[in-house]
């Protein structure tokens, strides 16, 4: 049996971050729940972790430093952030490899298919018959899910 994937998830919302837990594990991954970004970046220190999902506005520090801090740390981790928060600086956008906008119909699901899809286009890089490698696209897709058109 493979081991689960790790996904920190990082709210300052304990509620919004329990439906987080519970939605992901129903999916099949293992939940590192962080309630603020300092927990998360100590956190990422010490674990190996597969995956991030972040809120942008917190009080400690803005899911935008957070996601600059794991670029330089660990820049094949991909970042998710999760936000009430529509008008997030274009160089935050940048950091992270998808937007999720907090209140949308389907917010949990559209994270949860980035995550699988993810990994399932991770497995068949890494892969034997892959001959590409293991090496990860210079640029990060950026999908802005429920921006306006």
């Amino acid at each position: 049996m493979a081991a689960l994937r790790k996904v920190i998830c990082v709210d300052d919302n304990r509620i919004l971050l329990q439906v987080l837990d519970w939605y992901l594990k129903s999916r099949g991954y293992a939940v590192l729940p962080c309630s603020n970004a300092g927990a998360a970046l100590n956190l990422l220190t010490k674990e190996r972790v597969d995956a991030v999902v972040v809120d942008y506005k917190m009080p400690d520090i803005d899911g935008g430093e957070v996601a600059a801090a794991i670029r330089s740390r660990t820049p094949e981790v991909p970042i998710i952030m999760y936000s009430g928060i529509t008008d997030i600086p274009q160089q935050t956008l940048r950091l992270v490899d998808c937007f999720v906008r907090k209140g949308q119909a389907d917010a949990f699901q559209v994270l949860g298919d980035f995550l699988d899809s993810w990994f399932s286009k991770s497995a068949r890089r890494n892969s034997p018959t892959n001959s590409g490698g293991t090496t990860r696209h210079s640029v990060r897709p950026h999908r802005r899910s429920g921006a306006a058109t």
